[in-house]
């Protein structure tokens, strides 16, 4: 569960921060379809991301409602994240491995 949160914490960061993925709505006039991927190249490192439609479900009795969203493909790796902060503090290394060994605070840099 933790390394899921730092992933959408990384993501979320990225996309605030540098600003290179936009809304889905300024993608295109029409609705993206659920799935449709888009890359996006952030300081010269590519990021995939995926379209989840707009939806309701309910959770512990509450109603929750989404927006559409792009979210990242797969988990940040450590070519992205090297790319992004300029280090890669991971222990088993590999560029398409998933960063580790940073913490929720990092994420927030």
């Amino acid at each position: 569960m933790m390394k899921k949160l730092l992933t959408v914490a990384f993501f979320t960061a990225v996309v605030f921060t540098l600003g290179q993925v936009p809304s889905a709505n300024s993608l295109s006039a029409a609705e993206p379809k659920a799935g449709e991927r888009k890359v996006v190249k952030i300081k010269g490192v590519d990021f995939a991301f995926r379209y989840c439609p707009a939806g309701s479900f309910n959770r512990a009795g509450q109603k929750v409602t989404l927006s559409g969203f792009y979210i990242g493909e797969t988990e940040v790796t450590q070519e992205q994240w090297e790319g992004v902060m300029g280090k890669n503090p991971s222990n088993f290394k590999g560029d398409k491995l998933p960063v580790e060994q940073v913490s929720w605070n990092t994420c927030q840099e």
